[in-house]
């Protein structure tokens, strides 16, 4: 009797949130099926649900831990690995999103600026034009901006520059649907939230209690817990004042960044990087790994190096002009084709692979621009070229490896093309400040990200990201991004060799999935996942 209970109670909140098809879902011979943009997660859950409400995920929660099933919150399907999947009970978030009331009453400062509320599942684009209606900004995005809020947070995604922390950095509260329904709101031991005038309820429904977690370790192990330590509902995020960025992209060389006076040098060694003018706020690059013949007039005589386009990027809270084109003419028309005849362009490198070298250099080259001005966040999105079908992963250097990381990336793209596995878009490496939630890549240290990427047509493509992640992560004090991996980790001994506080988010781990309601593939394939789960499901036989 009881086991029927909680099989109807399950089939009737899913059925509640609507089975609704969005994104990466289609229909399969048995249910719904989930493929992430990559293609590299495919399962077909046993239930699928759509919720727009935190009443929803309270009950599916209660429903699933009653039934010894696993619940995961996929985004926006834009990570290669299998961060944010199950073959159980499997939420999609398009309905959980917009922005959401915000007390100040409650808050230690009720004044703070520049604060909001959102929902989750809100996608990193919906965020970025409603703060600009109300004028604010994310201090820094990356180059794309359709992963959920919940998503990029729980990874760990990034922009660029060492002033900056990642996405997470933003988050000043969180509210989270915990074991057994319970909402947890989780903060800082010193949190926005005055302790005294706390309600201890949700503010959009008063029946729904909310229990105040002011602790920094729990803080810093919830932000980045990679889905597995209950569903986030809301995030309260720091924001800006709206502001606008100048954009210069130069092309350079490898020999000239590094050298002694170089811009990178100077950036790893903490010197200001533009003696006598005025600091970037912003910067990355991206390098061509195949070295190319230097024309005269750059040097005294021809000789081989990597060019690199370095992009330097300053802000300004008054208003810049607003350009509508970036980079040279014609190089967004370069970028949708590239887009619309990839198995043109990957055939052709498949039967002639010396032209990598020279691909690269064409994005490159295109991409120069003294001056791009607009609104922040249409600045740091790159643009139609996302749109491209790749795969990618991207590593986590200490800043002082960088140099030595990238110089052994050209010797292993030199050895594999003496195999015909070759590159075909450049190495794109961004700088981040620390972090100090437990398992984000840029934990204790600067960090340097290397992000590889790869068109997914090519010949030898699989062995290309195998090799370097066997080089990369053996040889180097390096960490995969959670999000931008394919699935390195297996076991324990690896995340906890890597980082110095691993046993301490393990400890929290456990206790906010103490019954394994929120497993899935990746906390089986890092051994963590909580037994009493999959004992449950076996036992009970509540769903078929």
């Amino acid at each position: 009797m009881a086991d029927n209970i909680t099989r109807s109670v399950l089939l009737s909140g899913l059925c509640a949130c609507g089975l609704l098809f969005y994104g990466c879902y289609s229909v399969g011979m048995f249910g719904p099926v989930f493929k992430n943009v990559w293609g590299t997660e495919i399962v077909e859950p046993e239930f699928y649900a759509n919720p727009s409400a935190i009443e929803e995920l309270i009950e599916i929660v209660i429903a699933a831990e009653d039934a010894g099933k696993r619940v995961r919150m996929t985004g926006s399907g834009h990570s290669p690995s299998d961060i944010a999947v199950t073959k159980e009970v499997l939420l999609y978030p398009p309905l959980l999103t917009g922005p959401l009331e915000l007390d100040n009453s409650q808050l230690r400062n009720p004044n703070l600026p520049n604060i909001a509320r959102v929902k989750s599942g809100t996608s990193l684009r919906d965020l970025n034009t409603y703060f600009e209606g109300i004028g604010m900004a994310f201090p820094n995005l990356g180059g794309w901006d359709e992963q959920t809020i919940a998503g990029a947070v729980m990874t760990a995604t990034h922009g660029s520059g060492l002033d900056y922390g990642p996405i997470e950095s933003t988050v000043l509260s969180m509210q989270v649907v915990s074991n057994g329904g319970e909402v947890l709101q989780i903060e800082p031991t010193q949190g926005i939230t005055n302790p005294h005038r706390f309600s201890g309820f949700l503010p959009e429904n008063p029946d729904i209690p909310v229990r105040l977690i002011q602790d920094d370790e729990t803080f810093q192990a919830m932000k980045v817990s990679i889905g597995s330590m209950g569903i986030v509902y809301s995030y309260i995020l720091q924001l800006e004042p709206a502001f606008w960025i100048n954009e210069n992209r130069t092309l350079t060389t490898w020999s000239n960044i590094t050298s002694s006076d170089g811009f990178l040098t100077r950036l790893v060694e903490g010197r200001p990087l533009n003696p006598g003018g005025t600091e970037p706020d912003y910067y990355e690059l991206q390098v061509n790994p195949y070295p190319t013949v230097q024309s005269p007039e750059h040097h005294s005589s021809q000789r081989s190096d990597y060019n690199v386009l370095l992009t330097q990027r300053w802000k300004s809270y008054s208003p810049l002009p607003v350009d509508r084109q970036r980079a040279v003419q014609g190089s967004e028309i370069l970028q949708a084709i590239a887009v619309a005849f990839q198995p043109v362009v990957e055939g052709a490198i498949n039967l002639a692979p010396q032209i990598a070298s020279s691909t690269i250099d064409t994005a490159l080259r295109t991409q120069v621009d003294d001056s791009y001005t607009n609104i922040s966040h249409r600045v740091f999105n790159i643009g139609l070229i996302n749109r491209t079908e790749v795969y990618a992963i991207e590593i986590a250097f200490t800043l002082d490896d960088i140099i030595p990381a990238m110089e052994r990336q050209f010797e292993l793209v030199a050895s594999l093309k003496t195999r015909n596995i070759v590159q075909s878009a450049p190495v794109a490496i961004r700088f981040v400040k620390p972090s100090d939630a437990h398992i984000a890549m840029m934990e204790g240290r600067a960090t340097a990200m290397m992000e590889l990427i790869n068109l997914q047509g090519l010949y030898g493509v699989d062995t290309y990201f195998q090799q370097h992640q066997q080089v990369m992560f053996t040889e180097f004090d390096s960490r995969p991004h959670w999000g931008l991996d394919l699935n390195y980790f297996q076991g324990e001994d690896m995340p906890r060799n890597v980082y110095p506080r691993w046993d301490d988010w393990r400890r929290l781990y456990n206790q906010f999935n103490a019954k394994g309601t929120f497993n899935g593939k990746v906390t089986d394939r890092l051994g963590i996942s909580v037994a009493d789960t999959v004992d449950n499901a076996k036992n009970h036989h509540v769903i078929n």
